[in-house]
């Protein structure tokens, strides 16, 4: 579970904090992969957190997997990723908008749900690109690099055994085909191409403002 926090940063600016109440990390952003079911194979849904503050060795935010789902039925799929809205805080879903059976599945739950269920779902770099695998794929090795760890998966995540089925062979094949690998490309390439905005202090009268 996570809860959402303002901080104070300085004596006039505010910064929004994310914390996970089982193990105490703070984070600045949670964001989620939503990967439709494909060619018999189930969906799958991922669920990252971004840390609050950089790391100095690696000069980055390490980010977290908290919560993946695997799922066949697109509308359980759905819902699952309605049900996780609030105790995890996500603040956006992101994946492939182009199909318009599976959004028509979205919009129908969407417009169904309380207003305090329904979930954005936004279009992730490159979800639409046949070849697009060939793009998640070096961001996803990066994050994982054994030299520069990044990203973390969480205790019994099926993600890392995923990953290690994807051959040179696969490097031009639609992200659609493999969902856990589409899931976290979509966040993963959302969070590295969309830098955290600074923080929303107030400015002093000198018009200066207090960032992290």
């Amino acid at each position: 579970m996570v809860k959402r926090e303002v901080r104070k940063i300085d004596w006039e600016g505010e910064q929004e904090v994310f914390i996970n109440q089982d193990t105490g990390d703070e984070y600045r952003r949670v964001v989620g992969g939503l990967a439709w079911p494909h060619g018999g194979k189930p969906g799958y849904a991922v669920v990252v957190a971004e840390a609050f503050k950089e790391d100095p060795q690696i000069k980055n935010r390490p980010l977290w997997v908290i919560k993946e789902i695997e799922e066949s039925n697109i509308l359980n799929l759905l819902r699952c990723c309605q049900e996780l809205q609030e105790p995890f805080k996500v603040q956006d879903w992101y994946g492939n908008t182009s199909d318009k059976a599976m959004m028509a599945n979205f919009y129908h739950l969407n417009r169904e749900a309380g207003k305090r269920d329904r979930f954005t779902f936004k279009t992730a770099p490159y979800a639409n690109e046949p070849k697009g695998l060939a793009f998640y794929m070096p961001i996803i090795k990066k994050q994982v690099s054994i030299n520069r760890k990044i990203l973390h998966f969480g205790e019994g995540s099926q993600l890392p055994g995923y990953l290690a089925q994807v051959g040179p062979e696969d490097m031009l094949t639609n992200p659609a085909e493999l969902p856990p690998i589409a899931a976290l490309g979509y966040v993963l390439t959302y969070l590295e191409r969309h830098k955290p905005e600074p923080s929303r202090a107030k400015k002093n009268n000198r018009g200066s403002a207090w960032a992290v």
